[in-house]
Formats: structure tokens, C-alpha cells, sequence
């Protein structure tokens, strides 16, 4: 018997919401003429590619703007964050295609209206276009080679991201004025203005609104402990109104200290819900986060959600496997102290941790004590530094049989790839895979 779980219904939602309305305009316009001859054929694939392209770009404009009602449709805002960038790069290739197959169109005819489709000029719904177009391969150019610019600062590439939202009112004001299928069809006019109108709302709303629309919750650092060297616990209490989350769920968080960036960036929660306070614990993997060891106490943070269905609460199964690599034990450690408040809970879960070394699993302790109280959890524990690596043949030989049971990963890229994919090939169902991999880029 398969379990699947309503959250792994739910995720398959959006992406299939997503295909729905792209292909929508396609259907609202005739094409049974439109591809006799070779010109035509290629007008018109420019036509449905612009099409299509607007539509992906508002779509993935619609998802930047992070709403949380939207996030459970995709599987988490991870996935959903993925998927938004997996719609930007095609939309963008959709629309690369749609001046070139024009040109292409036009050049038998007429090379002068060829060329000038691609040339500045005194028509403003071509020039809108163009401007929309450069603008998009400059910040996409941005985007897929962010590693390479390292002499940009992270916050100079992260906030490039917001000039998507212009760009895209460019292209919007091209669609509407352009004569085309767009300005002769009441249905697809229609369609494309309802469509853009809910884009660049969620434009304002995320980038030039979020001030004062955007719910933030205020919170005082209480407590800063250094467990290791590389890592910091910063534990806090709220100003007044705390908010409810899940254990393994995640937040976005700034800080107001002068002494600190007011970068924002999402951590894990490694606290427990029954607890008043929170906790993130963070490892210094770049300037930001070792600026946060030198945090004082009653520094301010503003904090947006919690966001995220990476919870041993969501999976169908009580019987569980949990992999962490690195600083990405956080969200179990989370799930793992909230064990202990489960009372006449059923889990069986296996806690596999992995680190360099025997130093990084500063946590050991604490689960051991949590194992004394909560029984059906056993620990172990993997050093990379003693070539004692996580396989899928010493999970085998440690939880037996993988038959309905839920893996949770989180981790480095790498390896959580390796072990999703082995897991994959032995038979572990997708819907019963959950991985946890945020970013802001």
C-alpha cells in the first residue's frame, strides 16, 4: 500500500496550476492557418513563445513575492523558490525566441523591418520590448554567474533580483501596445492584463511595499552561546505576539544591531514549539554569519514566518529516517527536542548525523539525553574525516527495511543529492524523499 500524505498531493498542485495557465493563450487564439507556409511557421512560434513567456514571467513574479498560502501548493517554499527559478530561465528562453523567430519571419520580405525589429527606433512598443529583453539577459547573466562576480557584494546581487519586477512592466507595456494577437483578442487581452496586474502587485507588494503590508514579528536577543567556535546558538524572546510554527520550519530574520548587517537570511529553527522562546543555531560560513557571534544581548530581530513543510508532523508515516550533514542538523534538532513533549506519540525514527568531525557534533550529548526519554529514537553518528561516510548500505544495515517509511535530508547540495538519488534508485518512493534546501539567490 502507498502512503502519500495530503501535503504530497497538495505539491503537485501548483506545478500542474503552472503548465494550466501557460497554455492557456495558446488555446485562446486560432492556429488552425497559421502554419502553411515556412514564414508563417515561424511568426507564429514567436507569437506562442511571447506568449508563453509573459505568462511564465508573471507566474514566477507571482511566486517571488513568498506567500505563505501558496508555499504548501509546491511542496514548500524551497520547492516553491526552485520552481520559480526553473520558470524564470525558460521564460526567459521563451522570450530570447520570440524576437528571433520574428526577424526570422520577416527577413525573406523585407531585411529593413527585419533589422528594425531589433534597433531602437520612434515605435515605443518595439523599444518597450527591447529594453524589457536586454534588461532581462543583464540580470540573468547576473543570476547564473553569481559565483563568478565575487568582487559584487552578496546584497548588490541579491537586490538585482527586484529590477525583474521593471523589466517586466516593460514587457507588459510592449504586450498591450504591440499590434497583435494580445490587442485584437478581447479574451487574451483580458487574460494577460489580469494576469501582469497580479504580477506587479506581487512585485509592490514584496519589494516597494513590504514595510508596511509585510507581517514581521519583533523579538530580543536573550542569550548568545558559542557551543564551538564556528558555531553560535542565538536564543530570543518576542517584544509581544509570538508566532506559531512547526518544528523543522524555517524563518527570515534581520537584525538591528550596529554592530551587524541588516542582511536578511533564513535560518532553521533549532527551537521547540512548546518552548516560549526561539532559537537558530548558525554556523560561520561567510562574513554575515560570523558577524553574528559578536551579537549583544537585547539586539532587535525582525523576523517574517515560519515558513516551510520540512516536519516530521507532515510525512504520512510514523516511521522515519532522518539524515543531516553539517550545520543541517538544525531543523532536527528542532523535531528532536519536540519528541520529548509528544506524549504517547508513536514515532520510530533513526537519526543519522554526519560531520568532519567528532568536535562538530557539539549536539551528541543533548540527543543522547533526548534518546533516554524517547526511546524509538536511536542516534548515529558518521565522521568524514575518518573516511566513515554515510552510505545507503549502512542505512540498510542499521533501519533494515526502507518499506512506508519517510526520509528527511538536509545538508550540503552534494550530498543530500547523492543519497537522494541512491535512495531513488532503490526503490524509496519520491513522496516519501523531503529534502530541505533554501535560498535567497
Amino acid at each position: 500500500m502507498r502512503l502519500y500524505s495530503r501535503d504530497a498531493i497538495a505539491a503537485v498542485i501548483g506545478p500542474i496550476g503552472v503548465i494550466v495557465l501557460t497554455i492557456t493563450p495558446i488555446f485562446l487564439i486560432p492556429l488552425a492557418d497559421r502554419f502553411t507556409t515556412g514564414s508563417g511557421t515561424l511568426l507564429n512560434i514567436g507569437r506562442i513563445a511571447g506568449l508563453a513567456g509573459m505568462t511564465l514571467f508573471s507566474l514566477a513574479l507571482i511566486l517571488s513575492a513568498r506567500f505563505a498560502f501558496l508555499e504548501i501548493w509546491f511542496g514548500g517554499l524551497d520547492r516553491m523558490y526552485r520552481m520559480h527559478h526553473r520558470m524564470g530561465v525558460i521564460a526567459f528562453l521563451l522570450l530570447l525566441i520570440h524576437p528571433l523567430t520574428l526577424v526570422a519571419s520577416y527577413l525573406p520580405t523585407s531585411f529593413t523591418y527585419a533589422t528594425s525589429l531589433l534597433i531602437p527606433g520612434s515605435d515605443w512598443a518595439i523599444n518597450y520590448g527591447l529594453l524589457a529583453l536586454v534588461g532581462m539577459i543583464m540580470l540573468i547573466i547576473l543570476a547564473v554567474f553569481a559565483d563568478s562576480f565575487t568582487f559584487l557584494p552578496y546584497q548588490f546581487l541579491k537586490r538585482s533580483h527586484s529590477f525583474f519586477g521593471i523589466f517586466f512592466f516593460f514587457a507588459f507595456l510592449h504586450t498591450m501596445l504591440i499590434p497583435s494577437d494580445v490587442s485584437r483578442n478581447y479574451f487574451l487581452k483580458s487574460y494577460f492584463i489580469l494576469l501582469s496586474s497580479a504580477a506587479i502587485a506581487s512585485y509592490v507588494y514584496r519589494t516597494l511595499g513590504g514595510k508596511f503590508w509585510i507581517k514581521r514579528y519583533a523579538y530580543r536577543v536573550q542569550e548568545i552561546r558559542r557551543p564551538i567556535n564556528t558555531i553560535t546558538e542565538i536564543r530570543m524572546l518576542p517584544y509581544g505576539k509570538a508566532f506559531k510554527y512547526k518544528p523543522g520550519q524555517f524563518i527570515f530574520i534581520h537584525f538591528e544591531g550596529e554592530n551587524i548587517s541588516r542582511e536578511v537570511h533564513p535560518f532553521s529553527l533549532s527551537s521547540t514549539p512548546y518552548e516560549h522562546e526561539i532559537s537558530i543555531t548558525v554556523k560561520a560560513l561567510g562574513s554575515y554569519t560570523a558577524q553574528l557571534a559578536n551579537l549583544q544581548q537585547g539586539t532587535v530581530a525582525k523576523i517574517e514566518g515560519p515558513y516551510g513543510r520540512f516536519s516530521f508532523l507532515n510525512a504520512p508515516t510514523r516511521k522515519q529516517v532522518w539524515i543531516a550533514g553539517g550545520i543541517g542538523i538544525t531543523p532536527f534538532l528542532s523535531m528532536a527536542r519536540t519528541l520529548t513533549h509528544l506524549t504517547g506519540s508513536a514515532f520510530e525514527i533513526d537519526l543519522y548525523c554526519c560531520a568532519k568531525t567528532w568536535e562538530e557534533m557539539f549536539y551528541l550529548p543533548e540527543l543522547e539525553h533526548i534518546v533516554k526519554l524517547y526511546p524509538s529514537l536511536r542516534v548515529f553518528s558518521f565522521y568524514s574525516n575518518t573516511s566513515d561516510y554515510l552510505t545507503v548500505d549502512a542505512l540498510v544495515k542499521q533501519s533494515g527495511s526502507f518499506a512506508d517509511k519517510a526520509f528527511f535530508l538536509c545538508g550540503p547540495p552534494a550530498m543530500m543529492r547523492n543519497l537522494h538519488n541512491q535512495l531513488k534508485k532503490i526503490g524509496v518512493p519520491k513522496h516519501l524523499l523531503h529534502n530541505e534546501a533554501f535560498q535567497l539567490l
